[in-house]
């Protein structure tokens, strides 16, 4: 697909100033950083209008670098001075310099520029879903990955349909697609007042094809009707039918670091927990899970023996746990499966959970701590946290969300060890999926997890 003709993509260009979505289709970009993060910006957002790149590494500057067959030469953040800074505006590169970097622009040029991570704060807004579905490069990659890409139109085709079941659906004026969750194909649209989003659901990508196994209709037919019996996802939902969905946008904007709201989720997590477990189907998180990730990742791995062999030491360090907790979970019931931050979000006050399709049956340690574990796995993968770090926080924290869940030290006590072989596996996961891509990396994660665990257990 040729990208390099913007015209026919038909959109514009928002940046998040830290209050609003601004339109800066019409300015041209600077982006500061030339290191890596500036290649891997490029390749995924395949940014437009960029005018210059700038750094404040001295050793860099002058020096050249080509990024969509056109060539830059780094210059210093001090030509910033020079422009007018309304028509410009600044893409960083760097996730975790970020903040350091947005206070070097301000302290050189007060807070005239618009300054915003191109991660989480640039987004292009289609006129037409055809536009976004055919020429975006997230998009396309998405569904190149997943073997989609002949499905394009169906989509398209089973949106409007979808849409045109609602009655008084206001004007469209944009789409924009979302990078969330490896399940499911997602995008969102609306206008000026109001934003929803149309979820796929069933897309599973090829690299998740070799670690998740695909699930059969009957069970997502069960897991669909407890959802609907129960309600679980009302509040959002406008409507649904078969593997798709528009429901009302809600966007997480929750501190999930303030202890009140923290509490909060997890008064919501525990009334979803007493909820009926009925015919939903068992949550395959310890033996049966366990071996069957175990054995995907060693014949993915089959010729390289220094990878087995550190398959093979996570193996019988992840056994032990896995063992304790299925001969310590006894009182089982309905869990979400996949409450990881941001799959909490706050509608009309309320906390809402959403994503609903790995709900099962199991025990309330594994939304616990996998909710737990995905806040500080988010902060590692910004580099806010080395991984021994992120070890450290997420052990911490066992005993005071035990506290906020059960409010009984007697419980707490009974339940604290289970809750540990719980957090167990989830780093063993992570770490096992590293070694798969990256095995110096996956050594170092092993190394610091086993260093973390000696000294919490």
């Amino acid at each position: 697909m040729n990208k390099s003709d913007y015209g026919m993509r038909q959109f514009s260009i928002r940046a998040f100033d830290g209050t609003s979505w601004i339109d800066v289709t019409k300015r041209r970009a600077i982006i500061y950083g030339a290191g890596r993060g500036c290649i891997d910006m490029m390749n995924e957002l395949l940014l437009p209008n960029v005018s210059m790149i700038i750094d404040r590494n001295e050793d860099l500057l002058g020096k050249q670098i080509m990024l969509m067959s056109q060539v830059y030469e780094i210059s210093s953040p001090q030509v910033l001075k020079e422009l007018e800074c309304d028509k410009y505006y600044i893409v960083v590169s760097s996730i975790k310099y970020f903040e350091d970097i947005k206070e070097d622009i301000f302290k050189l040029c007060g807070s005239n520029y618009l300054v915003c991570k191109w991660e989480d704060e640039i987004r292009f807004c289609y006129k037409s879903l055809e536009a976004m579905m055919l020429t975006d490069n997230s998009v396309h990659r998405k569904l190149t990955y997943s073997g989609m890409t002949r499905k394009a139109y169906d989509i398209i085709s089973d949106f409007y349909e979808l849409k045109n079941s609602i009655k008084l659906m206001p004007h469209i004026d944009f789409f924009i697609p979302l990078k969330k969750g490896y399940s499911k194909f997602s995008f969102m649209f609306g206008n000026s007042e109001k934003l929803w989003v149309y979820h796929h659901i069933g897309y599973v990508s090829s690299i998740e094809k070799k670690i998740i196994r695909r699930e059969d209709s009957q069970l997502k037919r069960i897991r669909e009707e407890y959802i609907d019996n129960h309600g679980l996802d009302s509040l959002l939902t406008l409507c649904k039918r078969k593997n798709s969905v528009i429901q009302v946008y809600a966007e997480n904007k929750l501190n999930l670091y303030d202890k009140k709201i923290r509490h909060e989720i997890i008064k919501k997590m525990r009334e979803l927990h007493l909820n009926s477990a009925e015919n939903l189907p068992d949550c395959d998180f310890t033996n049966a899970f366990f071996e069957s990730f175990v054995e995907r990742l060693r014949y993915a791995t089959i010729n390289d023996e220094k990878k087995h062999d550190v398959l093979d030491g996570i193996y019988h360090i992840g056994r032990e746990s896995a063992d304790y907790i299925e001969n310590n979970t006894t009182n089982k019931c309905v869990i979400h499966g996949d409450l990881v931050w941001d799959n909490v979000v706050a509608y009309r006050n309320e906390i809402c959970f959403i994503d609903w399709e790995y709900l099962s049956k199991g025990f309330p340690e594994i939304d616990l701590c996998y909710f737990l574990f995905s806040i500080h796995f988010g902060e590692f993968e910004k580099e806010k946290l080395t991984y021994i770090e992120m070890c450290k926080r997420c052990y911490g924290d066992i005993e005071g969300a035990l506290y906020d869940y059960y409010d009984n030290e007697e419980k707490v006590k009974k339940y604290t060890k289970l809750a540990y072989a719980v957090m167990d596996l989830f780093f063993i996961r992570d770490v096992l999926q590293t070694c798969l891509w990256n095995i110096e990396l996956g050594i170092k994660k092993t190394n610091d997890y086993i260093a973390e665990k000696r000294v919490e257990h």
